[in-house]
């Protein structure tokens, strides 16, 4: 996509366009792509509620908020964040700041904190999730990484039989235990068994082993986490070992807009000749990248 310059009018029929489109939670506004100039911001949509993140100071917000209200936005449905502040402060534009939400993404309900960093949903890896749900039915699968278990989720609204769920955070882990519950996911009668396991991953390959066969291993770890994880240095160590695994298929992710998408596939293919590609899941549609080699990079391989 080509960068072009819009005017507040403009980004507000935009907006109001997408709105009409979504009854559900959506990437509604991707400025970090480096498509729209001067807007550089994301905007999650949690109807009503839209939920925006700055990432410098944008000077014409005043301007962009008066347009939204102008095609129906209310002042009042408006969140705050400001990442390139210490602590990414959080505020509504109108009215007490929210904390405990619900909202549903690809007919799966989540519970939400809006006053945390990530409120425990990352809405960029729509496509990733609906190919998950699409190829669950009576698989087991590994989820790695597992946050708040977004794509156990999916995997359960599938129709999975069994999914493993792995972080080394109990809190994440929680939550996404509160998220099965709320869509009454895993319960007995049902057949589906969810598994939530608080391990290092990258000291847990043993015993992840020996929980094998898995129909699918979904692998997609933060590109960055201090002491524990870094994508550059320990991805491709993650890949050799999870492809020793009983599995046939693996989608393998990277949200890291350092890294092409062909440094990437050589990271995979650098430490295991048994893993073929089978294609790239397109992005959300709003999800609009300069460069799409350099977006959310979603590949899916089977073992030879």
């Amino acid at each position: 996509m080509q960068k072009q310059s819009i005017n507040a009018e403009q980004f507000a029929d935009l907006i109001q366009s997408r709105v009409a489109q979504s009854d559900q939670a959506v990437r509604l506004f991707h400025g970090r792509g480096g498509c729209y100039d001067g807007l550089d911001f994301n905007i999650d949509y949690y109807p009503p509620y839209l939920h925006w993140r700055f990432y410098k100071p944008q000077d014409n917000l005043d301007q962009l908020i008066q347009a939204l209200e102008s095609v129906g936005v209310e002042k009042n449905n408006h969140i705050l964040q400001n990442r390139f502040e210490q602590g990414s402060p959080i505020s509504m534009l109108e009215g007490e700041l929210l904390t405990n939400w619900q909202t549903k993404e690809l007919d799966v309900n989540y519970h939400l904190k809006l006053d945390k960093q990530n409120p425990g949903i990352f809405l960029d890896m729509q496509s990733g999730k609906q190919f998950v749900k699409e190829f669950a039915k009576d698989k087991k699968i590994l989820n790695l990484f597992s946050y708040t278990c977004a794509f156990s989720l999916v995997a359960c609204a599938g129709g999975a039989k069994e999914v493993i769920n792995v972080d080394m955070s109990s809190g994440v882990l929680k939550e996404g235990q509160k998220n099965h519950q709320l869509n009454h996911f895993g319960q007995e009668k049902d057949g589906q068994k969810i598994r939530y396991l608080k391990h290092n991953i990258m000291k847990s390959f043993g015993k992840l082993d020996r929980m094998a066969p898995y129909d699918l291993v979904v692998v997609d770890p933060p590109s960055f986490q201090r002491g524990s994880f870094e994508a550059k240095r320990h991805y491709a160590k993650l890949v050799r070992r999870v492809s020793e695994f009983e599995c046939s298929d693996y989608l393998f992710c990277l949200n890291d807009p350092q890294v092409n998408v062909e440094e990437f596939k050589s990271w995979i293919s650098s430490e295991q000749e048994n893993l073929e590609l089978v294609q790239r899941i397109d992005n959300p549609v709003w999800l609009e990248e300069i460069d799409e080699a350099y977006s959310l990079k979603v590949l899916h391989y089977v073992k030879k």
